[in-house]
């Protein structure tokens, strides 16, 4: 099965029956996001804590036969400007990314999406502040804006 290609209420529906690990969904969607990033710059952060809540909704999974939610071990991405706890913000800004400061929380978003089981795994990158359609920021460089992943590597077989 190719996780990859499953539309989300498959996705979901192998997750809650136990046919797939949040942990391998998680691997798949972080190799093909690395893969996107190396051919556009896609990704401004990764977001460190992923593999561990994956393993958790495993461990839940599989101790108690029940979901965390309807997104039970659904990957998940959000832009740069989204607060996501212990992870930094720099909204594509030089300056705020020389701080260093990481978000003390989740914004509301994230909060909703993991109280239905989705794990945030990376922040991708954006204009400065939001404010042009594209290119790139002073924060990350320039990225792909539409991005082109070479021929080779969009081939390449990912789970």
């Amino acid at each position: 099965m190719s996780i990859l290609k499953l539309s989300l209420e498959e996705l979901t529906l192998a997750l809650a029956k136990g046919h797939l690990t949040a942990t391998e969904v998680l691997k798949a969607y972080r190799s093909r996001a690395e893969l996107v990033h190396r051919a556009c710059n896609a990704v401004a952060f990764w977001i460190s804590d992923a593999e561990d809540r994956a393993r958790q909704a495993d461990d839940h999974l599989r101790k108690t036969g029940k979901v965390l939610g309807p997104l039970h071990g659904v990957p998940f991405t959000v832009k740069d400007h989204v607060m996501v706890a212990q992870t930094p913000i720099t909204m594509g800004m030089k300056t705020l990314q020389k701080t260093g400061k990481k978000s003390r929380k989740d914004e509301h978003l994230v909060t909703i999406f993991r109280s239905l089981g989705a794990i945030p795994f990376a922040k991708s990158t954006m204009s400065q502040m939001g404010m042009t359609i594209g290119g790139g920021s002073p924060a990350h460089g320039d990225h792909g804006t539409p991005c082109v992943v070479p021929a080779e590597a969009a081939q390449e077989k990912v789970l």
